[in-house]
């Protein structure tokens, strides 16, 4: 990314970029392999995606991993993808240590769908890794941006059950405050790889004025290239938030 154009734009700063990595099946097909060498691939690809975001100074990255409408995939695939996340974390917890990542979830990790080894290593590693400050990567797993919403809506309204909150009083703060996404930045960009041109229930009230790029770039193939095309895009955008 050229220095330049981020001094230029220090008004919008880039910190927190979304992504949905979209295509890894297809990109496998395409190459005339199983759908689950597309998902081993681009596993492989986030560690090449973390680091150029930490060269551009990009100070958070969420990852959507696996959506709550993916356990509708066939059962192999689905057990392929929880091993692999297994494996993957198995490899990169002491990576993240020697980066100072910090590790972050967002989704229902307590769904009793969800392997209790994958629970347990994501609670772990976003302890172990807490005071990291150099960059927080957050998975959504057994996210949905809907059932994250009635979340809040019904942890609120037993506030108000219980007197602890005025109904008058409740304010988009008071919804903000009850995400999955309370302690992180707003997200400035969102990019989805593949060529498809939806937020398939990603983070859908986080995402209200943030950027949106679309690429044809399969997943496993969006390498430094591809992202820092997505940072210069972004940089070029005039974002008004709705004001002149």
């Amino acid at each position: 990314m050229k220095k330049e154009l981020q001094e230029r734009s220090s008004k919008k700063k880039l910190e927190h970029v979304a992504l949905i990595m979209d295509g890894n099946g297809r990109w496998a097909e395409s190459l005339g392999k199983g759908r689950t060498y597309g998902h081993k691939m681009g596993a492989e690809r986030i560690g090449d995606v973390v680091k150029t975001a930490i060269e551009n100074d990009i100070k958070a990255i969420t990852l959507y991993a696996f959506s709550t409408e993916n356990w509708k995939r066939p059962e192999t695939e689905v057990t392929y993808i929880m091993n692999l996340i297994k494996s993957y974390f198995k490899r990169q917890r002491k990576k993240m240590m020697e980066r100072k990542i910090r590790f972050n979830y967002i989704g229902d990790i307590d769904d009793p769908k969800v392997d209790p080894s994958i629970r347990k290593m994501f609670k772990e590693t976003k302890e172990e890794t807490k005071d990291n400050d150099k960059l927080t990567l957050t998975i959504a797993f057994n996210y949905g941006a809907r059932e994250e919403i009635v979340r809040a809506v019904k942890k609120i309204s037993s506030q108000v059950v219980n007197e602890e909150k005025d109904i008058d009083d409740i304010n988009y703060q008071d919804i903000k405050n009850n995400l999955y996404t309370y302690d992180l930045p707003d997200i400035d960009l969102v990019i989805r790889t593949s060529g498809e041109v939806r937020l398939s229930n990603y983070l859908l009230l986080q995402l209200a004025y943030s950027e949106l790029y679309f690429t044809k770039t399969y997943w496993p193939a969006f390498d430094k290239v591809e992202f820092e095309k997505a940072i210069e895009n972004y940089y070029r955008r005039d974002r008004r938030f709705g004001g002149l």
